[in-house]
């Protein structure tokens, strides 16, 4: 069965521009049609290798996450995380939360450098250790790249490959991915979709309901093209940049649509006023 993934970006500017208030938009956020949630962003320091919620640099006040990040796996946990392991562990004499399956990076521009696929490998070897240690179940460890560079060196270290079909990524098909990792499985590579591009680029997906403050979607001709190939690429799925901003009503819209589309034997209904029609 095929995985639907989304991204839920925290780095959204809140109108009092405090970093610790949450947007309200965000409490329309559709979590209950993901499968695999990507949370971001996440830095890594360059002085002692750790992930870290908190952005530091010499001329800025430092930038912590972690108030939003605790927020989105709260209320993705209420509403349909439920199975995801609570219980805490030790790590480095420190707890960690096993609410937390993996790590996702970004892959372009300044990291597009040849010693990327080692440091693929050390981070998939420090992800199995404490997965080891500590007898838990495996992490996750995906790539989001927006080039085909050093694609196939790192494909062998991760289990997600999320294709961006917008943006920089653009360029490259699913069928070249898929052959690019060959002879990997095609069951790596999620094929992305971008809600916002979608709404700008084909205006005449939707279909403004005056009466209601929600948005009536009555199609999705470009969706379907690129979901197309996850069946018939065999892919292991598809993601959505972005779960919501502000503009959550189109892209909660976008959301429920690939759901529903690749779970055709378990479909959702969306909120009163939110029509979504699946083209078979």
């Amino acid at each position: 069965m095929p995985v639907v993934g989304a991204h839920f970006y925290i780095g959204d500017v809140s109108p009092d521009h405090s970093i610790d208030t949450i947007p309200t938009d965000w409490y329309y956020a559709r979590f209950d049609d993901v499968d695999i949630l990507y949370v971001g962003p996440v830095w890594c320091r360059q002085t002692n290798h750790i992930f870290s919620l908190q952005y530091v640099d010499n001329k800025n006040p430092p930038v912590d996450y972690s108030v939003r990040f605790e927020w989105v796996i709260k209320h993705a946990l209420r509403d349909f995380l439920a199975s995801w392991q609570r219980k805490k562990y030790v790590h480095a004499g420190k707890p960690v939360s096993l609410r937390v399956d993996g790590y996702d990076v970004e892959y372009k521009d300044g990291n597009t450098v040849d010693i990327v696929t080692k440091v693929y490998e050390k981070i998939r070897g420090k992800v199995d250790k404490f997965t080891v240690d500590n007898n838990i179940l495996s992490y996750l460890l995906s790539l989001t790249p927006a080039t085909s560079k050093y694609v196939k060196d790192i494909a062998p270290f991760v289990d997600y490959i999320k294709m961006q079909n917008y943006d920089r990524g653009i360029g490259v098909s699913a069928e070249q991915y898929r052959t690019i990792i060959n002879p990997l499985p095609p069951s790596k590579l999620i094929w992305g979709l971008h809600a916002e591009a979608t709404f700008k680029n084909y205006p005449k997906v939707w279909n403004e309901n005056t009466n209601s403050p929600m948005a009536k979607v009555t199609d999705f001709y470009s969706i379907d093209e690129q979901l197309g190939e996850v069946s018939r690429l065999q892919l292991g799925g598809s993601w959505v940049w972005r779960l919501t901003s502000d503009n959550w009503v189109y892209e909660n819209a976008v959301q429920l649509y690939v759901y529903n589309k690749l779970h055709p034997e378990a479909p959702k209904v969306g909120p009163a006023g939110l029509d979504v029609n699946v083209r078979n």
